[in-house]
Order: structure tokens, then C-alpha cells, then sequence
């Protein structure tokens, strides 16, 4: 007869071989990045009892218990321990229960005064998990535990010596724990949320452990965005932005708003203390990095293993916010993934004001956990955004094609916005007249809006929330975060200027050839700055000048002969550069000028989101 240590382990091998079985690369072949032979294992858990069970001090409404637990044996030699408090019912079991690491070391040690919405959970027969997932310099020895992590992880390329491999394990250890208590708990839905790194860690959490049936993720990663998977084009958008940024900044040209120059340096995606900028000075490849975030992806962003999260009916509510530096990709998100829902609050984000129109009180965590826990009304089910061009205007609508109708609908958006993981993306918010409260159509079942354009404008981004009061909470959901060209031919002057009567605005011209506004050069290098000047287009053409072809001729600084009325009509580039039709061409169109107004940001800032 096998001992119950050995029926243990088989009960762990067999429960392991179930969920590597969901694991997003688990047909891959390759060893799982979080593997359940490890979190699943109890008799690993090497618990301290700091507090037995008892009833709490604070209003004798429920059993709790304070233990320490080893995360795991990080590498040999280095354990990491996590203290973690379990809350259930006076009496009976708690069937599943919500998990957050959002605590600070030493916050555990007293008894937990329930917050509303878990006393709701107590009460339904639902139990409470509190542990602690916290940058790990914050840890007991945690600046040396920083060092040699680091260290592990450039030396050996592995992502389990990181911390996007111990913040999800937290939690999934922690779940392990509390099952090991079967007198207190027992089989049921486990439902996580956080923010920031607790919003990651349960997201990566539902995606490995089966155990795990909800994350409500607030600013935190949920996309294998192409600059997250450092794709050399998308790098090449946010650095282009950084240096003009950084240069307007150091030029007194444009007001830093409620920040710093620091400030912005050290959030933007790149800054010095960033992971992928480490290794990079380690002397690890670019190539490497790609490799590695192509491998790491399906386990840690749930956009990457959406259809497996949805065949096993997990519930999934993010609140990426429009300005913030860790979920900085939500424009490529939307385009990618529409039937993720969200929320976005306008302007939102760590450290950052939110707009002066966004809803005060936002109650989507309460409803999406009770709903996910007793069954209660149904919430809003992601909408569909479309919108066209008229005149000089964009006309939105959005439909909610399942589920209750919203009760309410309010759109903000954005003109020529800077590409998201950039620093001036963070800076330049959502000006405070650019909302508007959208229109019931009630025969077309459709949330409409229009919205006045920017004639200077290549492009607009809009988003539009929609409120409906579930069981007593006030929830929001969004439509997709979209973006609507206005600069058909890509020239840099918009369609409205082209169409305009003003050719020193860019009027007079064709919006769909991109060859008649002469704009080839920045203070960067070959591109688009908005305007015709001497400096960087005039002389740069000049500078090219060849009127067979041969060298230093450059296609980017051609033009060809004008086929309109005006000089400044051109054609794509004929294979030379001389004086007559490019030089006299360029010429033209001096100080022509399609620049949109820099804005202003406004606002002070607030605490940072944990």
C-alpha cells in the first residue's frame, strides 16, 4: 500500500499533468516556464505557523490564520518566503476564495479588518487570501536578493531569475497553501486581482494554474505588443518620440506639465533601471532579447493564450487607464484583440491625473467578483466602435451586440498622438473640452457621437465608456481604443489642409499624393517635422543634388515633374535631383506649414497607483 506521502505526490503529479495539459506551451515540448510539479507541491510549502487559527480580534466575524510559506528555492541556496494571512467563515469551509498580494511586509501581522466587498465573500461562504507581491528590493535582503537575481538572470538568459517569474508564483503558492488548510478550504472558483504588479500577477497566475478562474488587472500588461517583443520598427516610433521630447524639454519649447524631465526619462519604456537596457549593457543581442520574450510571452500576457483562457471560462476584466507607463500598448491591443474588455479611465494611469470628466466612482471590482462568485446580474459585454468621416467631422457609433445594454455613454479623444511606451505619450494628456456625453439612438440600438476634427490633425484616437449599475455597483466598460487616419497619403499635411485654399497650410493639394508637400527632413534625420523650411529640407535637397543620379542622389529628397496647377503638385521621384524641378521644387514651398498647435498639459499629480 503506497504511504500517504507517496498518494500525496501522486495527487500533485496527476493534478500537475492535468494543468500542463492547459499550459499555454505545453505541446511545444518544452519545459514550462511556471511548472505545476513545483507550485502545486504542499510538502515544498516548509510553512511557519506565525498565528494558528483563531477567531479575529477585530470583530469576531471570522477564522484566520498567519503563516510564512517558501515560495520556492529560487536558485540553490536561496529560498524566497512570503508571509501569507488565510481568512474563512466562522463556520464550515470556504469554498474558493479572493486572492491579492497587495499588502506590505509587515501589514499581515494584525488581524484583517474586512473591507466591504470581502465581507460580502465571508458571508456567501467565500474565504480571503492576503500575501505580500511587492518589488522584490522590498523584500527582507532584498537589495542583495535584487543583485544576485539580476546577475542569474544576464549570466544564464533565464526568465525564472526575474521578477515576472515570481511575482505570478507568489500567488500560485499561496493558493497552495490554502488548499493544503482542507479543514477551511475547499474546491472553488479563485478569484485574483491588483494593480500594477498585482494586477501582472494574477493575469499570469489564471493563464499557468488552472486553479485560477478571474484576474481583475488594473494598469498592468496584457499584450505581446510589437514593443514589448522589441520589434525594430516599433522601437525606432518611441525613440524618434523620446528625442524630440527630450529636445523640446531641454529647449524651454514645450511645458514638462505635472512631471519632470527625470520623471519622464525614468518611466518611458527604456529607461535605464529597464530589464532588456540592463541586459543590452551586459552584452546580450538584440536578437536574444527577441528570442527570449517570444519564448516568455504566452505564459505571461493573456492576450497570447485568449482562446485557451476562453475555452476553460475564466472571467477576465483589465483597466489598462490611456496614460500609463506599464500598459502603454492599448492602442495595438484594441486593433489586435477588440473582444478584450476594458477600462479605460481618461488620463489615467501610475502617477497621473485623470481627466476632469472621468467617472468619480467606478465600482467594477466589486461586481465582476461577486458576479464570478454567486452568479449575480450580468455586466456589459465588450461593444463594437465604428466611425466615419464627414466634411470636417467623425461620426462614432457603438453597440453593445450582447448582454444588457449600457445605461450611459461619454468619448474623449486625442489628435496626433505620440506612440505609446514613448515619454511624450505619457505628457500630452487628453485636453479637458475634448469629451463629450454620447447620444442614445434608440432605433439602431447605438451610442453615436460627432466629433468636431482638426484640420491640422493626421490622425485622431477615441475611446467612449459606458455605465450600467449592476446589483447596486456602478461599472464602466469601454469601446475599443481606435485610431481614424485623417492624413490619407501620409505626406504629414491632413486631408482637411490639402482640401483647403491655402497653400502655405498645406491646401492645394491632392490627399491622396503623397509627394506634394516637400517635408524630407527633422533635427533627427530623414523624416517628416511639418514643415517646409531652409534648414533641414531646402539645404538637404540641395545637399543631394544629382542631376544624372549618381551619388549622393537619395530617392528620399526626389520629386518628380509637377502634374497640377501649382509648382508644388509633384510626382514620385524620377531618379534625379536637379536644379530646375527639385531644388526650385523645395524652393516653392518654403515656410509651407501643416504643424498641428502643441498643447499645453494640465493638472497636478496624484499618488501613485499601487
Amino acid at each position: 500500500m503506497l504511504s500517504y506521502r507517496s498518494l500525496a505526490l501522486l495527487a500533485v503529479v496527476l493534478a500537475a499533468a492535468v494543468l500542463a495539459s492547459t499550459s499555454p506551451v505545453a505541446q511545444a515540448g518544452a519545459p514550462p516556464l511556471f511548472d505545476p510539479l513545483e507550485f502545486l507541491d504542499e510538502s515544498t510549502l516548509d510553512v511557519v505557523v506565525l498565528d494558528d487559527w483563531h477567531v479575529d480580534s477585530v470583530n469576531g466575524t471570522t477564522r484566520q490564520k498567519l503563516i510564512e510559506i517558501k515560495v520556492a528555492e529560487w536558485w540553490p541556496g536561496q529560498d524566497y518566503r512570503i508571509p501569507v494571512r488565510l481568512i474563512v467563515p466562522l463556520t464550515g469551509t470556504a469554498a474558493g476564495f479572493h486572492i491579492t498580494g497587495n499588502h506590505d511586509y509587515g501589514s499581515l501581522d494584525s488581524d484583517a479588518a474586512l473591507s466591504g466587498l470581502e465581507a460580502q465573500l465571508i458571508a456567501g461562504g467565500v474565504g480571503v487570501v492576503y500575501t505580500v507581491v511587492r518589488r522584490v528590493e522590498a523584500s527582507p535582503g532584498g537589495q542583495q536578493l535584487l543583485q544576485d537575481m539580476t546577475n542569474r538572470f544576464l549570466q544564464t538568459h533565464n526568465p525564472r531569475y526575474s521578477s515576472f517569474w515570481i511575482y505570478p508564483m507568489t500567488l500560485m503558492r499561496a493558493a497552495t497553501a490554502a488548499y493544503a488548510e482542507t479543514g477551511h478550504f475547499e474546491t472553488g472558483n479563485v478569484a485574483a486581482s491588483g494593480a500594477s504588479k498585482n494586477g501582472y500577477a494574477p493575469a499570469a497566475a489564471l493563464i499557468n494554474d488552472g486553479r485560477f478562474t478571474l484576474t481583475h488587472s488594473v494598469v498592468a500588461p496584457a499584450y505581446g505588443s510589437p514593443v514589448r517583443m522589441f520589434e525594430q520598427a516599433a522601437m525606432d516610433e518611441v525613440t524618434a518620440a523620446d528625442d524630440w521630447f527630450f529636445a523640446a524639454l531641454d529647449a524651454d519649447e514645450i511645458d514638462p506639465g505635472e512631471h519632470t524631465r527625470a520623471w519622464y526619462a525614468d518611466k518611458a519604456f527604456g529607461a535605464p533601471d529597464s530589464l532588456h537596457v540592463i541586459a543590452l549593457a551586459a552584452g546580450w543581442a538584440w536578437e536574444e532579447l527577441r528570442q527570449l520574450s517570444a519564448e516568455v510571452a504566452p505564459y505571461v500576457y493573456i492576450a497570447e493564450s485568449w482562446s485557451q483562457l476562453m475555452a476553460r471560462g475564466v472571467d477576465v476584466l483589465f483597466e489598462p487607464y490611456t496614460h500609463d507607463w506599464v500598459a502603454y500598448d492599448i492602442l495595438w491591443g484594441a486593433q489586435n484583440h477588440p473582444e478584450f474588455p476594458v477600462y479605460y479611465k481618461p488620463n489615467g494611469g501610475h502617477e497621473q491625473t485623470a481627466h476632469p470628466a472621468a467617472e468619480p466612482v467606478v465600482r467594477n471590482l466589486e461586481a465582476v467578483i461577486l458576479k464570478h462568485f454567486f452568479g449575480s446580474s450580468p455586466m456589459l459585454e465588450p461593444p463594437s466602435s465604428t466611425h466615419q468621416i464627414v466634411d470636417d467631422e467623425l461620426r462614432v457609433s457603438v453597440t453593445f451586440g450582447s448582454g444588457p445594454e449600457a445605461e450611459s455613454g461619454r468619448i474623449w479623444w486625442m489628435f496626433d498622438r505620440h506612440p505609446g511606451g514613448s515619454a511624450p505619450f505619457l505628457w500630452e494628456r487628453i485636453p479637458d473640452d475634448q469629451w463629450m456625453d454620447m447620444t442614445l439612438d434608440a432605433q439602431e440600438g447605438a451610442w453615436t457621437a460627432t466629433i468636431p476634427l482638426d484640420p491640422t490633425a493626421s490622425n485622431i484616437e477615441f475611446f467612449s465608456n459606458h455605465g450600467l449599475v449592476v446589483d447596486g455597483f456602478q461599472t464602466y466598460l469601454s469601446s475599443p481604443y481606435t485610431r481614424a487616419e485623417l492624413d490619407t497619403d501620409g505626406d504629414g499635411c491632413s486631408d482637411l489642409q490639402e482640401d483647403g485654399s491655402d497653400e502655405t497650410l498645406g491646401g492645394l493639394r491632392d490627399p491622396l499624393n503623397p509627394w506634394d508637400f516637400y517635408d524630407v527632413e527633422t533635427i533627427s534625420g530623414p523624416g517628416q517635422d511639418g514643415v517646409v523650411d531652409l534648414l533641414f529640407d531646402i539645404l538637404s535637397v540641395v545637399n543631394h543634388y544629382a542631376p544624372t543620379g549618381a551619388p549622393p542622389y537619395d530617392a528620399h529628397y526626389d520629386r518628380g515633374e509637377a502634374a497640377g496647377p501649382n509648382a508644388w503638385n509633384m510626382t514620385a521621384p524620377d531618379g534625379v535631383i536637379d536644379l530646375l524641378n527639385d531644388i526650385l521644387g523645395v524652393i516653392s514651398q518654403f515656410d509651407h506649414d501643416c504643424r498641428p498647435v502643441t498643447p499645453t498639459p494640465t493638472g497636478t499629480p496624484t499618488s501613485v497607483v499601487p
